[in-house]
């Protein structure tokens, strides 16, 4: 599995890009999309692109796991392996308002990161 950071390769917006594949998708299951980099747990330079994703009515119709496992294959199938959703994508009620989406990346991603500190702490000695 491949790792980088995703906010810049070769200057150009990966996680726009991964969004917009994602908007093109023929079921139009999606009404709005935030992909961004989590850390990958190895180096903290490293991360993986996660993409957090609202339902359109099309995808509420076809229930998150097969929305999901239909995105999935989507990207994989218009983007070249490094580029994959390799950190999983998540299915959530509304996006966060903010200023702007290089904001919205940046309180989603500190939001998976908090997330994953906190059931580590919880778990932690419990092996």
């Amino acid at each position: 599995m491949n790792t980088f950071n995703p906010d810049r390769v070769s200057s150009q917006k990966l996680s726009e890009e991964v969004e917009t594949i994602i908007y093109a998708h023929p079921g139009q299951y999606v009404r709005e999309v935030i992909v961004a980099g989590i850390n990958a747990g190895t180096n903290r330079h490293q991360r993986l692109l996660r993409a957090w994703i609202v339902l359109s009515q099309a995808g509420e119709k076809a229930g998150d796991p097969a929305v999901v496992d239909a995105l999935k294959r989507w990207t994989e199938r218009n983007l070249v392996k490094s580029k994959w959703l390799h950190g999983g994508i998540e299915v959530i009620g509304e996006v966060r308002p903010a200023y702007d989406v290089s904001w919205m990346r940046i309180i989603y991603h500190c939001g998976f990161s908090c997330r994953n500190r906190q059931m580590e702490r919880h778990y932690d000695g419990f092996w």
